[in-house]
């Protein structure tokens, strides 16, 4: 099951729209994974940032890496990094910084249980002590809506749209027997 099967649509527009507004100062590069980074310097001078990095085609079901190609050395002024803090740590290598090392090395991971199911009977079954006598919000609740206002046309416009169209994609509740539990659904139809 593909969660969002466009979602590479959606990077290419982003890629695009980022690329041409920048005007030539971004260049937004996919499809390789960064091996290594390397500060150059402390100031946020030109060429601030070597990376190292493979051309993919991806990953397999073990997340390693699809025929990885030959590996490449860019020099960039900035870099961003978007990983997770274990990966981010590792890429940046002895050249963490003491607050990333802190920051980065004090998430911390949970191994979960994740059932795969359609079952919207389960999501709405009742639990008298929350949202409206349902497990889950599934249906608009106007109880919800601000009351401050009430004479606001473009507030009650959007108030109407958000009745007329309420489809959550994302649910999360807490256990109230045990807060540290949490349980979440989201709705991909």
């Amino acid at each position: 099951m593909r969660a969002f099967p466009r979602l590479s649509d959606l990077y290419t527009a982003w890629k695009e729209k980022v690329e041409k507004d920048s005007q030539g100062s971004v260049r937004i590069v996919n499809g390789r994974e960064v091996t290594r980074v390397q500060r150059l310097s402390s100031s946020k001078k030109i060429g601030g940032v070597r990376a190292w990095s493979l051309q993919t085609q991806g990953t397999n079901n073990e997340q390693r890496v699809v025929e990885p190609g030959e590996e490449m050395e860019e020099t960039f002024d900035e870099l961003v990094i978007c990983t997770d803090a274990d990966a981010a740590l590792t890429l940046l290598g002895k050249d963490a910084r003491w607050l990333e090392r802190r920051i980065l090395g004090n998430v911390k991971y949970l191994w979960d249980v994740t059932v795969t199911h359609n079952d919207l009977h389960y999501m709405e079954k009742e639990n008298l002590t929350e949202y409206n006598n349902q497990y889950y919000r599934v249906n608009y609740d106007s109880s919800l809506c601000s009351k401050t206002d009430p004479n606001d046309a473009d507030k009650q416009k959007k108030f109407k749209f958000a009745e007329e169209h309420f489809s959550p994609l994302y649910f999360i509740r807490s256990y109230p027997s045990d807060k540290k539990k949490v349980e979440m659904s989201f709705d991909l139809t």
